[in-house]
């Protein structure tokens, strides 16, 4: 028994020379998801998606952050991922409006290979569950 909590003493302590002592003291900050933390009013911004196939708007807030598919998930907006934004699918494949598409950062490699085998790929597809919240979007739902 004693060797078990030593062992584990030995893990922290080499755990807190990894682990800035700031971050370690805070520990609700580090044992609390993104939902439980409380959000700033100027971090909530509109995103509007438009529905393909019948060309519906709906507008809603999502906060700076969140991937556009927790956002379309959280408000009902019919859109879902599969792999639950595990990047192994494309059923959260989405277009983004040229304005945004310009500002969001570059898709990485494994979500570009990803979208090389989706239907209907565009110049501005994207991958919800890889899209970030980071300005007011406006998103084209495919596959709804």
């Amino acid at each position: 028994m004693w060797s078990l909590i030593q062992n584990h003493s030995m893990k922290l302590k080499y755990i807190n020379t990894l682990i800035p002592k700031k971050l370690l003291e805070n520990q609700a900050r580090w044992f609390c998801s993104a939902k439980d933390t409380l959000v700033e009013k100027d971090e909530n911004v509109k995103i509007s998606f438009v529905i393909l196939k019948t060309g519906e708007k709906v507008d809603v807030e999502g906060v700076v952050g969140q991937s556009v598919l927790q956002v379309a998930v959280e408000n009902a907006i019919g859109m879902h991922g599969a792999c639950e934004g595990n990047l192994r699918c494309t059923t959260c494949h989405v277009y983004v409006d040229e304005k945004t598409f310009e500002i969001f950062p570059e898709a990485d490699e494994k979500e570009n290979d990803l979208l090389d085998v989706a239907q209907f790929l565009k110049e501005n597809s994207r991958l919800g569950c890889q899209s970030k919240v980071v300005v007011p979007l406006k998103i084209v739902c495919i596959a709804i």
